[in-house]
């Protein structure tokens, strides 16, 4: 939502940003939080919105949530929808997204699966997909071209460290590799409520030299170690109700040229065709796993291939300018307008 407000600013609309919590860094675009309890968190945020009498030709909603705390009369209401949250309902929360939702004039989803998901839910309000890739710009996306001659693969993952990411199935497929004298470097970058388990799993192996866990990484740290990766992996998987809605992670490292090892539910086949920009896999299952991962380490050419084919599709159609221009298209917004 900041990368938007930031775009709508500078193509010239006046931006109004009603938060959940206070934002600390210095915006363009004006901002208000309404830091208060949830349950009259809505109630609260459309007074607020009301009596500054800001009356906008467009409400872009972060989620069916929000929509509560939209005021009439607030210009063409469009909700994005981002996937897990609407997997497999309850017949109450239907009824509440139906209601939400009948209010909005357009849903944009994440991804085609997404898209699917609230098709089931409501069929009267209309559903475009536009990948939410805003914030990836194409500034400073050249890959390094020495990369694929260190000695070793990069393979990178950089998430939040949780079961459904498939990064301790992905531990256990390398670890049988690296018995097979099959030579990586894995750099782990993120945090979360798994990562402990993860370390504990590498530490107590034999790979554990071949493996660094970098904790979590700033905006920069971020784009050196994806510039300087042979391979992406996060094999993620639905876990319960959650599930990758579409895969950004796999479209930065995309930007710079990486193919990834992805998931095969939710919206990751679309950010990574399977035998195209990378390999698509049952993230639960550590054999699936290992035989993308064998393919790719004992294929250097595979990778080279796949990386030049995820970055053209990058620049195609996931660069943050051409998400931009979509949602733009599809909001009907000209440039004097406010939202």
């Amino acid at each position: 939502m900041f990368s938007l407000a930031e775009k709508f600013t500078k193509s010239g609309s006046n931006v109004l940003v009603a938060a959940d919590k206070p934002f600390k860094q210095q915006t363009e675009f004006d901002f208000f939080a309404v830091n208060v309890p949830r349950f009259v968190r809505s109630r609260t945020k459309r007074l607020a919105l009301e009596i500054r009498r800001f009356q906008p030709n467009l409400t872009i909603c972060d989620s069916w949530k929000s929509v509560a705390a939209v005021p009439n009369h607030s210009g063409k209401l469009v909700v994005l929808a981002h996937g897990q949250e609407y997997l497999s309902p309850s017949i109450k929360r239907q009824n509440a997204i139906r209601k939400a939702l009948n209010r909005a004039d357009l849903v944009v989803a994440s991804s085609a699966m997404t898209a699917h998901l609230v098709s089931q839910i409501s069929t009267t309000v209309p559903v475009e997909v536009v990948y939410p890739t805003y914030m990836v710009t194409r500034a400073g996306q050249q890959p390094r071209t020495d990369r694929h001659l260190q000695e070793t693969t990069l393979i990178v993952s950089l998430c939040r460290i949780e079961k459904r990411k498939g990064l301790l199935q992905s531990a256990k497929a390398l670890l049988k590799l690296y018995k097979e004298g099959l030579k990586f470097t894995w750099k782990i970058a993120g945090s979360g409520p798994d990562s402990a388990q993860l370390e504990a799993f590498i530490q107590a192996s034999e790979m554990a030299d071949a493996c660094q866990f970098l904790g979590r990484v700033s905006d920069g740290e971020k784009d050196a170690l994806l510039g300087s990766a042979n391979l992406f992996l996060m094999p993620s998987y639905q876990e319960g109700k959650s599930l990758e809605g579409f895969g950004i992670s796999y479209i930065e490292a995309a930007k710079y040229g990486v193919p990834s090892i992805a998931g095969v539910v939710g919206g990751a086949p679309e950010a990574v065709l399977n035998g195209v920009t990378g390999w698509c896999v049952d993230g639960s299952s550590s054999d699936a796993i290992g035989e993308a991962l064998r393919d790719a380490l004992r294929n250097q050419k595979k990778i080279r291939e796949y990386g030049s084919a995820a970055r053209k599709r990058y620049i195609e159609l996931f660069a943050g300018e051409t998400s931009f221009a979509k949602l733009l298209q599809l909001c009907h917004v000209t440039h004097d307008s406010e939202a």
